[in-house]
């Protein structure tokens, strides 16, 4: 457990020195009373997953899900990938969030980094129920899969 969150630690402060627009911003981590491991991570809190959104029949643009592409665009010339874990794939409708920019219009937030490693490390945390994707190497490619079944 400590690995993966010294992992997602890493990966959160790569992003914040790369920021981007639709990628959670990271703020920091809270340590424990005596600093020996990290409480958690601090974000940027959203409206909603997209889960609950598409569950409420929020309606959304057609080019929503364009933020998605150009986030993990991003990610990946970072030489990274969101990825999958085992065989889930992490890109999923509980790992974007709704949220609204300051004209009040929806943009889809990336979110959760735990799986995120550089390309072509291999994988291995537990699964996310219901978002397959086969493999076991951290690729490119699985990420951008990811978003067809949610465009769908």
């Amino acid at each position: 457990m400590a690995d993966h969150q010294l992992r997602e630690l890493k990966v959160c402060e790569m992003l914040r020195a790369n920021p981007h627009r639709n990628i959670c911003a990271y703020h920091g981590y809270l340590s424990s009373a005596g600093q020996t491991y990290v409480g958690g991570l601090c974000f940027d809190r959203h409206a909603m997953m997209l889960g609950r959104a598409a569950d409420q029949k929020i309606s959304l643009p057609a080019d929503f899900l364009d933020g998605p592409d150009y986030t993990l665009m991003h990610l990946h010339r970072l030489d990274y990938a969101h990825n999958h874990i085992a065989s889930w794939n992490d890109i999923n409708p509980k790992n974007l969030m709704l949220s609204l920019n300051p004209c009040g219009a929806p943009v889809c937030i990336l979110i959760d980094f735990d799986s995120c490693q550089p390309l072509g490390e291999r994988l291995e945390k537990g699964p996310t129920p219901d978002w397959v994707y086969p493999g076991d190497v951290s690729v490119a490619d699985d990420d951008l899969w990811a978003l067809g079944p949610m465009r769908e």
